[in-house]
């Protein structure tokens, strides 16, 4: 399976998209036409869409439309790990320390319960 994660990427793809996972690009501006580009298999990881319509379209045509997430520290569709720099970005001490692994951690209870 091949990976799209820009819009130009997206655009030199053209009318075929079969077997290619879409992942974060925001469509919502994008012209297309959207009844000429093949959609099979093809998967959208938390894309933006210029409306429903098109994304109901896409749907029925065989495309997979996973959501995005909203107000989530973290992308849930994200390639690769976080490196320990990025997890402690931000770090600080109150009267426990503040970072973006634990700001992550809080918001997976959060999900939980």
């Amino acid at each position: 399976m091949r990976e799209i994660e820009t819009l130009e990427a997206f655009v030199e793809h053209g009318g075929d998209l079969r077997e290619v996972a879409v992942q974060g690009v925001d469509l919502a501006e994008a012209k297309l036409d959207w009844d000429a580009i093949d959609v099979r298999s093809t998967l959208f990881l938390g894309c933006r869409f210029p409306s429903d319509g098109v994304q109901a379209n896409l749907q029925g045509r065989g495309a997979l439309v996973f959501p995005r997430f909203a107000d989530r520290p973290y992308d849930p569709y994200r390639r690769g790990l976080y490196t320990p720099a990025e997890l402690l970005e931000g770090c600080r001490w109150g009267k426990v320390w503040q970072s973006r692994d634990r700001h992550i951690h809080a918001c997976r209870g959060e999900a939980s319960t």
